[in-house]
């Protein structure tokens, strides 16, 4: 087993003052080393360079070890550490200072994400429970009363198909009966509120154009049982009405192409199809 031991001085040599000046770069080392059964017990003195070195390996067994003094490292102390850490953290903070958009950006796209993720939420949550639909409409009657001033008399009904909403028409509404794009009546429309899953009838009085109706109309009124074709637009203004509280302010848009037996006597609707719009 090896074992360090004070280095021993050399013997006295021709080379002796040059390891020891002051001026030698190196640190000498003095190691005892167990003697290898197999070794020479005679070692040749001279097989070594250094006739000290030889010297001193025949009278103690000993290797003398010289080590440059330039690669002796040593460890940093740690304040390099620390002014390294300390330099860092004012570089930081520096960059920091000079890009406050990036902070502001962050903190901007977070509000956005937080944003939108509630609206979602609230969207998802009131469309499970109102289950909010477009009403539905359909003409059941078209009629004119007096055909020398025709007034248009039209029954109509609105469907509901909310579960929790109900649905607040207001009056004044636009209502207009054409006839291949030429406006044969018009009025307004009237005022009623209906509740959710209801069904609510309601009519409209429509005043006849002034000027000459087309004549597949005025056949109509003379008492004709051909089919004539018409398109009824209905505009509303409405307010959905949740548990009492009316939110909100849109407009409905109907419209409905009828085809109708004549329009005096015994009025018979042939076919019909009505589209419903929400506009904000």
């Amino acid at each position: 087993m090896a074992e360090r031991v004070p280095p021993a001085s050399p013997p006295p040599g021709p080379h002796s003052s040059s390891l020891l000046s002051p001026s030698s770069r190196t640190v000498s080392f003095t190691t005892i080393v167990q003697q290898d059964p197999k070794a020479d017990p005679n070692p040749n003195p001279n097989s070594y360079p250094n006739p000290a070195i030889a010297a001193a390996a025949a009278a103690t067994e000993t290797y003398i070890v010289q080590v440059p003094k330039d690669q002796i490292y040593r460890v940093p102390p740690p304040e390099n550490a620390y002014l390294v850490e300390h330099y860092r953290k004012q570089l930081s903070s520096r960059r920091r200072r000079r890009c406050p958009c990036f902070s502001f950006l962050k903190w901007l796209l977070i509000a956005a994400l937080v944003l939108a993720v509630t609206f979602a939420i609230s969207a998802i949550a009131f469309f499970a429970v109102v289950h909010p639909g477009a009403p539905k409409f359909t003409v059941d009657r078209v009629f004119v009363e007096n055909p020398k001033k025709p007034a248009y008399d039209v029954a109509m009904h609105a469907a509901n198909p909310s579960a929790r909403m109900g649905i607040v028409y207001e009056g004044g509404g636009k209502a207009t009966l054409s006839h291949r794009g030429v406006n044969v009546a018009g009025g307004t429309t009237p005022g009623f509120q209906q509740g959710a899953q209801n069904t609510t009838r309601f009519r409209l009085v429509l005043s006849g154009s002034h000027a000459a109706p087309p004549k597949e109309i005025e056949r109509g009124l003379k008492g004709s049982k051909e089919v004539v074709s018409l398109t009824l637009t209905v505009e509303f203004k409405v307010r959905a009405k949740i548990s009492g509280i009316e939110i909100g302010g849109m407009s409905v848009g109907v419209t409905c192409d009828v085809k109708v037996h004549g329009l005096v006597k015994d009025v018979r609707i042939a076919s019909q199809a009505c589209k419903t719009n929400f506009r904000t």
